[in-house]
């Protein structure tokens, strides 16, 4: 795989973890207070002029940064951890002065040495112990200069041994802090029991599942960037990438016959779309008030009057919102959700979604947006892009094709990296809708038993299907056992290893933000010093309770995922039933 990839793939060993460190520390509690260590080494380098090693600025020093860090490394090792070695001192040389390095060669570290040396010496209360390489010894009465006890350490060239034992030592400190790690950490290790395949395989099972590791889609995203960087970096037009994502992104919804267009986030793509239909100063645009503020916040730029409407109880926006003026706009944050049958998204007059890192569908950063009105598409393309495509796609007779080299000034365009790793991730669409519709049905099949959550309907049998972006459930103060608050819940799901466990604070009631009711501090260009907004003290009831009650846990998108939720399923109710049991 290194080789399909054009990279250099090299193995190494942990110094701390070979023979000879080993033959060491297990004969430390013969010397009784250890007094001094030290110890030399020594590597030959023909030539340091040779990829990094003779410059600071790639080096970021000499020798000592060079292998002096290895060495200090071995000697913690050796002590115990709650030791803090200082350094007396040590000597920095320019041995090859001549050939003008601006970092040293040399201490008692050394890359020029004529011989490879590693040595150290460690003198205790009891006993003095010396290491040449080869040899352990240890001598009681140091003055004679006789070895009372030696110890091969040729081993120490045995790296199958060494990396055996490197695996094992590196596989207990995980399983000892796992704890404390974060869930997608956990379920790393999980996956990767170490210790498991020295036993049962040696270093040939380390290296098939090394390689499986290596074959995961993290690896699999790496390849599809490197395919990229070999095509193109930027794409001014509508071909490439962009081409494929827009096009599949139709067909994916079933509307081929749609208007799609990519940009460089999700915030841009609704900003442009909020240009397309000509919204003006005063226009009154209907919002969910429990929502992402950057839904909202681009229509400001156009001095519009946000209408706030409350929440159902799961969150969304309340249908009867939509009966006293008219909708615009069809959002989909979430891809693969439907209602009525219908994907999310279609049945608008325009549609945006993020392609952000958290998404299901994601690039790192991006957006999409889709409508079925042409002029609503070119408006989009002048707004936010210039040149190349706005000519290629704005018909000569459109009144704004005179645009097409400045377009409106703006600068949308997305980064074809970043749709690269998000079509990659369009063709596992379907997949991964499979799984998170199997895993959440999954929370709220083994969780029913937990009398204070409100969980999630599955949407079977009405019609409505969830994205499951995330699995979100509520917190009854009023069913939960006594001090059980939501925030103490949450804390000791944090404790018990669930750290991505969130009270999504970051999605609020928005009518409450200085953005929305106070806008002509912040646009005093489009918002006269009179304006008025929605009251502060506006009483939307299920969306504050949604809020003061909501509880956002992840749902896994692949296979690999199981163990993780079955550790959500497991953690969720041992500490449900903790607090039971205490009445």
């Amino acid at each position: 795989m290194a080789k399909a990839i054009s990279t250099i793939l090299a193995t190494a060993r942990q110094r701390r973890c070979g023979h000879a460190m080993k033959l060491m520390k297990e004969s430390l509690h013969l010397f009784g207070k250890v007094a001094t260590i030290k110890a030399t080494l020594k590597i030959c380098v023909h030539d340091l002029d040779e990829g990094w090693r003779a410059h600071s600025a790639l080096a970021g020093g000499g020798t000592m940064v060079d292998i002096g860090w290895h060495l200090l490394d071995a000697i913690i090792g050796l002590v115990n951890t709650d030791y803090t070695p200082s350094v007396a001192y040590t000597k920095m040389l320019y041995v090859r002065g001549a050939q003008g390095h601006d970092c040293e060669d040399s201490a008692d570290l050394s890359r020029v040495g004529q011989t490879e040396v590693e040595a150290i010496t460690i003198t205790g209360e009891k006993a003095v112990l010396t290491f040449d390489g080869d040899e352990v010894c240890i001598h009681f009465e140091p003055a004679t200069g006789e070895a009372h006890l030696r110890y091969d350490a040729s081993q120490a060239a045995d790296y199958r041994s060494d990396i055996e034992r490197m695996f094992a030592v590196f596989n207990g400190q995980v399983q000892a802090s796992k704890a404390r790690l974060p869930l997608a950490m956990q379920h790393v290790c999980d996956d990767y029991q170490v210790q498991d395949l020295i036993v049962t395989g040696t270093l040939q099972a380390i290296y098939q599942h090394a390689n499986k590791q290596l074959n995961s889609s993290l690896m699999i995203l790496l390849k599809v960037v490197l395919s990229q960087l070999h095509k193109d970096i930027s794409i001014y037009g509508n071909g490439g990438v962009f081409k494929e994502f827009e096009s599949e992104f139709k067909g994916y919804h079933g509307v081929p016959s749609l208007f799609a267009l990519l940009h460089n986030s999700g915030t841009n793509a609704l900003h442009a779309l909020y240009f397309a239909p000509r919204f003006m100063p005063g226009h009154e645009v209907i919002f969910p008030v429990y929502t992402f503020h950057a839904k909202c916040s681009p229509a400001m730029h156009f001095g519009i009057k946000p209408i706030f409407c409350d929440a159902t109880n799961n969150g969304t926006i309340s249908t009867s919102a939509h009966q006293s003026r008219n909708h615009r706009k069809d959002q989909g944050s979430g891809r693969n959700a439907y209602v009525g049958g219908q994907p999310v998204g279609t049945f608008g007059d325009g549609a945006a979604w993020s392609l952000q890192g958290q998404k299901i569908v994601t690039g790192g950063e991006g957006g999409i947006t889709l409508t079925k009105h042409a002029d609503f598409h070119y408006r989009q393309l002048l707004f936010g892009h210039y040149n190349k495509r706005c000519k290629l796609e704005t018909p000569t007779s459109h009144p704004l094709r005179g645009f097409a080299l400045t377009g409106a000034g703006m600068k949308n365009r997305a980064h074809p990296l970043a749709i690269a790793i998000a079509l990659n991730q369009l063709r596992q669409l379907s997949g991964f809708h499979t799984w998170k519709t199997k895993y959440a049905t999954q929370l709220i099949v083994q969780l029913f038993s937990i009398p204070f959550l409100d969980l999630p309907a599955t949407g079977l049998g009405t019609g409505t299907e969830p994205a499951w972006y995330a699995f979100v459930m509520r917190f009854k103060a009023a069913k939960a056992p006594k001090g059980l608050t939501r925030e103490v819940f949450v804390a000791e799901l944090h404790e018990r290893g669930l750290t991505d466990v969130d009270i999504p604070r970051s999605t609020g009631l928005l009518h409450r933000e200085p953005l929305y009711n106070k806008p002509q501090d912040l646009l005093p260009h489009l918002y006269a010093p009179e304006y008025s907004s929605q009251a502060e003290d506006t009483a939307f009831e299920e969306a504050q309770s949604f809020y003061e009650e909501a509880i956002k846990i992840p749902v896994y998108a692949t296979a690999d995922g199981q163990a993780a939720t079955n550790r959500y399923v497991r953690t969720i109710l041992e500490t449900a039933a903790a607090w039971m049991r205490k009445g």
